[in-house]
């Protein structure tokens, strides 16, 4: 006998009711819980769903220069223009709003085209972090950049700033 539906259920009680099917190929089965729409199940269901997906949803940028170097957490030599033979360029961030450790990215662009892309760690609410970039070839690097931070769980661009190596 051939059975799609092994067993249906719905409690009355509770939020949702459970399906379960049985594939007579493979004799396994499967367990799907539906969440009815309007009950306590289902704000409870998007409250989890908000907590783990949304860790990082609260960061805020409170402070994002670029800088020629960076000293005991601090940016040093802040502008938006760099001689040619600069030889790293650093974008500082300071974080906060982290409820859970979260990642950002750091994302630098030359004249348009991604370059380069760093993952940072923010494991508390006021974090501060920095990434850079080595200037290899000084002839290369001339020409308008610009780096984004970038919350990475939901790909909202945090902050972004520009710079010229002239």
């Amino acid at each position: 006998m051939r059975l799609s539906f092994l067993t249906a259920a719905f409690f009355v009680m509770s939020i949702g009711f459970t399906v379960m099917a049985q594939d007579t190929a493979q004799q396994d089965q499967e367990i799907k819980t539906v969440t009815v729409p309007g009950t306590k199940a289902q704000a409870e269901q998007q409250k989890n769903a908000a907590s783990e997906t949304g860790a990082s949803s609260t960061l805020k940028v409170r402070r994002a220069v670029i800088c020629s170097s960076v000293e005991n957490l601090e940016p040093v030599g802040v502008s938006n223009k760099f001689p040619r033979d600069s030889k790293e360029i650093f974008y500082f961030t300071h974080i906060t709003g982290a409820k859970n450790p979260a990642r950002i990215e750091h994302r630098w662009y030359h004249n348009g085209q991604r370059m380069q892309t760093t993952v940072l760690h923010i494991r508390s609410v006021n974090w501060r972090t920095f990434s850079k970039r080595s200037i290899i070839d000084p002839a290369e690097a001339v020409g308008e950049w610009m780096v984004q931070a970038v919350d990475q769980s939901s790909g909202a661009v945090l902050n972004s700033a520009t710079f010229l190596i002239e």
